[in-house]
């Protein structure tokens, strides 16, 4: 492929992946910051509102770069295009000044915030969803496993099982194991 295409192609993957990984790290920062602060995870409306927010800082931070994408992506080939990124804005910045690179800031705002919102309270749902999931599951495996008179490990030393469990009951302690499980 010639320069030209290689130019879009670079230009495309820079901006998708640029704007997806600012949009998650931001929103990762905002919502650490608001864990800190209030002491507590995030509501699914807070999150929402911290996905809002990641998206509008990755918007302004890759605007610039999606605006050269797309004019090397509408120029004419015959009409000089440029050949690379920087070209193109050193050419743009030359031309029309610092502000081209942020024209049409607010319509794109306006698509991709709510976009982000949306995508990354689902992602962290679905994530600390499946988490509480395997974390169950981790819970219940280690109590399936525990059998009475059995050594188990508590810190530094062993305990037969009637300690680690609670005090030896009907049928050396099976009781206390399915009242666990079932907690």
């Amino acid at each position: 492929p010639g320069a030209r295409t290689r130019a879009r192609v670079h230009a495309m993957m820079l901006n998708s992946q640029s704007r997806l990984s600012a949009s998650y790290l931001c929103f990762e920062a905002f919502r650490s910051q608001y864990v800190k602060r209030a002491k507590r995870d995030p509501d699914t409306k807070m999150k929402l509102m911290l996905g809002c927010a990641g998206g509008i800082v990755a918007c302004v931070l890759t605007h610039p770069i999606d605006i050269v994408k797309t004019r090397i992506m509408t120029s004419a080939a015959d009409a000089g295009a440029q050949q690379s990124i920087m070209a193109g804005i050193t050419a743009m910045v030359d031309a029309e000044g610092y502000g081209v690179l942020f024209a049409g800031l607010l319509p794109r705002l306006l698509h991709m915030s709510p976009f982000a919102a949306i995508a990354l309270t689902a992602y962290t749902s679905v994530l600390e969803s499946i988490m509480r999931l395997k974390q169950r599951r981790a819970d219940k495996d280690f109590f399936a496993n525990l059998t009475p008179g059995r050594p188990v490990a508590t810190g530094n030393t062993t305990a037969p099982m009637s300690s680690a469990v609670g005090p030896v009951g009907d049928q050396g302690g099976k009781n206390q194991t399915k009242a666990l499980l079932a907690g």
